[in-house]
């Protein structure tokens, strides 16, 4: 009898540890998906833009922050501090523009706005579709017809429509300039229109 309890008491130890170690862990696991290494002006400036910098692009557009005409570009030039620092503001925070780890911390997730084009199917782009659809009403450059989350011509045309409108390249693939630019009024997105923001 004795020896099960304390197998049983050892399981309780290992089962607390354990627990333990994935409350530790769990948050530095946030914290590097969020780009736990600060970011400041400057940062993706080089010749290749910086992914940690579109991250915090995207999570910016979806709160609603202007990002000006390059909006999520990778590179954190002056509008993309000016961004930082008035959210840093709404959240208490020391409006400094560099985003270290309280500011990480603050901010909500990456919306879900994956690159999508020609062939690709599902909920993203039936999403997409209706996005379209609401930007410029029915049977408009931008409608893509029924939406049945069938990336097809139909989708691409109505695709290079609306990237044309806003004035990114018209290429036919929803990537993040083309899911982020604005849309028109009260702060819209592509992303927003199509529900995809967490903001």
């Amino acid at each position: 009898m004795r020896r099960t309890h304390v197998s049983g008491l050892a399981g309780l130890i290992g089962l607390l540890l354990g627990v333990l170690v994935l409350a530790v862990a769990a948050p530095a696991a946030a914290g590097q998906q969020a780009g736990a290494s600060p970011l400041a002006e400057g940062a993706g400036m080089g010749a290749k833009p910086d992914a940690a910098v579109r991250h915090l692009q995207r999570v910016l557009r979806a709160r609603g922050r202007k990002l000006g005409p390059a909006g999520v570009d990778g590179r954190f030039g002056p509008r993309t501090a000016a961004a930082v620092r008035g959210l840093q503001s709404s959240f208490g925070l020391e409006p400094d523009g560099v985003v270290g780890p309280n500011t990480w911390h603050a901010l909500p997730a990456d919306p879900n706005t994956p690159q999508v084009g020609p062939g690709a199917h599902g909920p993203v782009v039936t999403a997409l579709q209706t996005a379209l659809r609401k930007y410029r009403g029915p049977n408009t450059p931008t409608d893509p017809g029924a939406a049945d989350g069938q990336f097809g011509p139909k989708t691409e045309k109505a695709v290079k429509a609306y990237q044309a409108d806003r004035s990114v390249t018209a290429d036919g693939i929803v990537g993040d300039r083309t899911w982020w630019v604005p849309a028109g009024g009260a702060g819209a997105t592509l992303a927003s229109l199509a529900g995809l923001t967490t903001a």
